[in-house]
């Protein structure tokens, strides 16, 4: 249960859980109890410009319609949040600021889409922008109810990020150090006439490491590296190390997209 603003720092996505059953039964559904909780874990500086906003739910919404329609997004303008302008994604015309709101099918997953396969372009978010992401009340399928939390405030990042890294990192463990080293990130630009550029190279990167292929990866960097290599020799024993670089420009770090492939021993 929870939600995410854009995409975030490697695999640690910004999390927000606002629900779950005071009782041990399971996802609460013959409780009566029902602790309704907002546990806000979300540093919101820096937030991608680029990633959906949405929020995802472990028991489908009874009326999914009326969830829709209660998600708003505003924008601060001067000293007040402003609701931003919604194109509908059934027939884009290029005009509206984001997608309306949509769900998935099953009826627990609801975000506002910042593109859609085939329509006219991705809509990003304004860099160093206040927003307010507003989430209404949610009846769900078992007949509890999720309160409306507060309306959650967050900043887009200041600058333009990194460009994705597309290689695969190659190691070299040898006498109980592991030598990590990774192809430089360039420009990015769009295949439009003219081109746009879209992200830039990286200036520098983290080296992340974890004992789990998928979790738990740890930056193992002191500061980040400008160049293109890091000798790990802070190893804590024998069995499989991975490892992921997260490339950095203005000083941000690359989403969980951005990161790198991972690279593994033995």
């Amino acid at each position: 249960m929870g939600y995410t603003l854009g995409e975030w720092q490697q695999t640690k996505d910004t999390l927000l859980s606002f629900y779950r059953p005071v009782s041990t039964d399971y996802h609460g559904i013959t409780t009566s109890a029902v602790e309704h909780v907002f546990l806000d874990t979300l540093d919101k500086q820096n937030v991608a410009v680029e990633g959906n906003l949405f929020f995802s739910l472990s028991i489908p919404a009874l009326t999914p319609a009326d969830v829709l329609s209660g998600m708003d997004l505003k924008k601060k303008v001067g000293d007040v949040y402003q609701e931003v302008t919604y194109e509908n994604p059934s027939s884009p015309t290029g005009l509206g600021y984001i997608y309306q709101a949509v769900k998935i099918d099953q009826n627990n997953s609801f975000y506002f889409p910042l593109s859609i396969a085939g329509a006219a372009g991705q809509k990003n978010l304004e860099y160093n922008t206040e927003y307010e992401l507003v989430i209404p009340a949610i009846k769900l399928a078992n007949g509890l109810t999720i309160d409306a939390p507060t309306p959650i405030l967050f900043k887009t990042q200041s600058a333009m990020g990194p460009t994705k890294m597309n290689t695969t990192p190659s190691i070299n463990p040898h006498d109980g150090v592991v030598d990590v080293s990774w192809t430089a990130t360039t420009d990015f630009y769009t295949g439009s006439t003219p081109p746009v550029l879209c992200n830039l190279a990286a200036t520098s990167y983290n080296v992340y490491r974890s004992t789990n292929q998928y979790f738990g990866y740890t930056k193992i960097t002191a500061s980040p590296i400008t160049g293109t290599s890091y000798t790990d020799s802070t190893l804590l024993g024998s069995g499989s190390y991975y490892y992921r670089i997260t490339p950095i420009t203005n000083n941000y770090e690359g989403g969980f997209s951005n990161i790198s492939n991972v690279v593994t021993i033995p």
